[in-house]
């Protein structure tokens, strides 16, 4: 995988292949990579992986991990296995984007940095955010509702209907926007979990 203008390494911990890259602060941006089927993966996940490159370019002082091994059978194994993260890390799992302008967030309580953001709680599918929080980790997963399709674009995973023409720049140009909004945020020194 090539990333132009970002420094990025490997993680190899047993069977996994985690991309990363640092930055100067506690914030992680993470979304998997690996996909069930190469032609149906735009929403999930691709267009995370994108966002997350260009959010790093803008932002150079975040950390990122492209987590390997998320998808069925593996269920989350590049999350669980991950030596990266530490216990104070801030970590955001980008999920399922690439249609709809509203985003949502999934975590325990209500986050007054989103909230305030235009962000609707909502509770999302298993994802890395599930394994990173089983082991300790404060993860908050991002992704969008779909305009018409409200979260039964989840649906459209690994279809035939998860294919590049579903995509919007419009939408991903506005996610990005208001996701770097919190990042700024959280650069600020705003505590998230308030």
């Amino acid at each position: 995988m090539f990333i132009k203008n970002i420094d990025y390494h490997f993680e190899f911990v047993e069977d996994v292949v985690n991309f990363y890259s640092f930055g100067q602060s506690r914030l992680w941006l993470t979304a998997h990579y690996d996909v069930i089927k190469y032609s149906n993966c735009y929403m999930d996940n691709t267009t995370a992986l994108f966002m997350i490159a260009e959010l790093k370019i803008k932002y150079p002082e975040i950390n990122f991990i492209y987590f390997d091994k998320e998808e069925p059978p593996y269920m989350g194994r590049g999350a669980l296995l991950t030596k990266l993260l530490s216990e104070n890390s801030i970590i955001l799992n980008l999920d399922v984007l690439g249609i709809g302008n509203d985003l949502i967030y999934d975590y325990r309580d209500n986050i007054k940095i989103f909230d305030d953001l235009g962000f609707y709680k909502k509770r999302t599918p298993f994802c890395d955010t599930t394994v990173l929080t089983m082991r300790g980790y404060n993860a908050i997963t991002i992704s969008a509702i779909g305009e018409n399709l409200g979260t039964k674009k989840w649906f459209y995973c690994h279809t035939v209907n998860d294919n590049v023409d579903i995509i919007s720049d419009e939408y991903i140009v506005n996610n990005i926007n208001k996701i770097g909004l919190v990042i700024e945020k959280i650069l600020e020194g705003d505590n998230i979990y308030l």
